[in-house]
């Protein structure tokens, strides 16, 4: 009974550390051009990264989204060679008289760990048999308390900004944090979604 009661202790525990730890993302500090009222109709999609698997994979999945509210979205793998560095001119150059009104990139602010202490819990096998004083040590002797033990997030942070082509100014921006992410594709798609549900609540599309 006792094994049986420590097993249930650690299986617990386990899957309280896997809720704990489960990835979800959110959107803070977003900014809008209230000023900027003209719509969107073309836009280039930018994600600054050094992999060239991660960048294809999010810019492919966000400008997909994006074609879903009517927006042609273009990954800026398809109109910048890979062997180019992404800056002012090469993006200038890709945007010139190909009809882009906005231009929307994202980048890798901070990966930073968060670590928070959790108590352990004490845990009972329930016994219906209570009635005198053997039965009542064989109640209470399952009882187990798990050990104190640490979580760990890892908290991903990016930024997500939005300029039109004309002036070149910022026209939108968004941070968003993910935590512990694990599968880059459900997570890419993930902030894809919150990214477009967040530009057309704030009217942008």
């Amino acid at each position: 009974m006792r094994n049986k009661s420590n097993y249930l202790a650690v299986l617990i525990v386990t899957i309280l550390f896997g809720i704990a730890s489960c990835a979800s993302t959110h959107l803070t500090n977003s900014y809008r051009d209230k000023n900027y009222n003209t719509p969107v109709h073309k836009m280039l999609v930018i994600g600054l990264s050094e992999d060239m698997t991660k960048r294809r994979i999010f810019e492919d999945t966000l400008a997909a989204r994006l074609g879903e509210q009517g927006i042609e979205a273009v990954s800026s793998a398809k109109v910048i060679p890979v062997t180019d560095e992404i800056n002012r001119t090469t993006v200038k150059a890709a945007i010139e008289g190909q009809g882009f009104d906005t231009v929307l990139v994202t980048r890798l602010i901070s990966i930073n760990e968060q670590t928070t202490a959790a108590p352990g819990a004490e845990y009972v096998v329930p016994h219906r048999y209570y009635g005198n004083l053997y039965d009542y040590y064989d109640r209470v002797s399952p009882s187990v308390r798990s050990p104190d033990y640490l979580l760990t997030d890892r908290i991903v942070s990016l930024e997500t900004n939005v300029y039109e082509t004309g002036k070149g100014d910022l026209i939108w921006a968004i941070k968003s944090e993910t935590f512990n992410p694990v599968d880059i594709k459900k997570e890419i798609t993930s902030l894809t979604d919150l990214l477009v549900k967040k530009m057309v609540k704030d009217g942008l599309l």
